[in-house]
């Protein structure tokens, strides 16, 4: 990345050019003047932040505007101005979010600060961050339906996880095993117990081209089947069964070790918790109830 310098004509006319590549994109930096500053930005001894919920960024003196900002394309992506008070952001969640942009161009958006008072003249100052990867399942789709996942045995499943590759980096190397373990390796959980015998068949997919946050988004999809593997759990879970079938938690893991956090959960926190929409419901049952309903009307 382009360093911008403030020690000579030369560093001078660097800075210009990047300017009136962002005019754009600073032009939305608009809002009311809040309390002056004062010093200098020094571009090339900004350290790297760390965005992550409740943390705090502090404004370089003098500079009063913030966005983020995307190297690959030279514009603003979302203003972060309203958002400082006495220079100073409180990083939350929800803040982390913007419009689309290819997943693979995450890596060059930065912080970028300029200065309310020079207007589309003022320097710009980019600022490197990084945003902490938190792995959890946060979907479960069955088949067409996208509100509410009711499947049984022979039937497919998609699990959507958020930082994946980085839970396998940190969980692939368990006790006793000679060698590291893969995306191929990963078996669905249900009710935390792992459904043996079921393997991911995409292990190989790639995340979701276009993301709106930091995170990568990925799918994998299982077969839902009985083998020698996995009798007694499905015994277990299907013993007793009723047609509104049971909720189960759901996630994915390693065979012998724990699941990653999921937003799948068959107790869902109270209405009024901020995080209420982010869970969803997964229900087994004995015969899916769309295929159980076309069969009785056909028959």
């Amino acid at each position: 990345m382009m360093q911008l310098g403030c020690r000579g004509p030369v560093a001078r006319v660097d800075l210009w050019s990047v300017v009136a590549l962002v005019l754009g994109s600073l032009a939305a930096f608009a809002a009311e003047n809040p309390a002056p500053t004062v010093g200098t930005c020094p571009p090339d001894q900004l350290q790297k932040v760390t965005l992550e919920n409740g943390s705090s960024v502090l404004a370089p003196g003098g500079f009063d505007r913030l966005a983020f900002y995307d190297s690959a394309t030279g514009k603003s992506l979302k203003d972060l101005s309203p958002l400082l008070k006495n220079n100073t952001w409180t990083v939350q969640a929800e803040h982390l979010k913007f419009a689309e942009i290819p997943y693979k161009d995450v890596e060059k958006v930065s912080l970028a600060w300029a200065k309310l008072s020079l207007g589309e003249k003022s320097p710009l100052c980019l600022q490197p961050i990084q945003v902490i990867a938190n792995t959890a399942v946060t979907t479960v789709v069955c088949g067409a339906n996208q509100s509410a996942c009711y499947v049984g045995l022979g039937d497919y499943i998609w699990i959507g996880v958020q930082d994946l590759n980085e839970w396998i980096k940190n969980h692939s190397v368990a006790q006793g095993r000679a060698t590291p373990q893969t995306a191929i390796d990963l078996v669905p959980f249900f009710d935390g117990v792992p459904v043996r015998g079921i393997r991911a068949e995409n292990p190989g997919t790639q995340p979701e081209e276009m993301t709106t946050d930091f995170h990568s988004y990925h799918t994998l999809r299982f077969k839902l089947e009985r083998n020698t593997s996995n009798r007694d759990v499905w015994n277990r879970f299907l013993r007793g069964l009723k047609w509104n079938g049971r909720l189960l938690d759901v996630s994915v893991g390693f065979d012998g070790g724990d699941p990653m956090p999921t937003f799948v959960q068959k107790d869902k926190p109270p209405s009024d918790d901020p995080s209420y929409q982010s869970y969803k419901t997964f229900t087994l049952v004995v015969l899916p109830h769309s295929s159980t309903v076309v069969a009785a009307v056909l028959f």
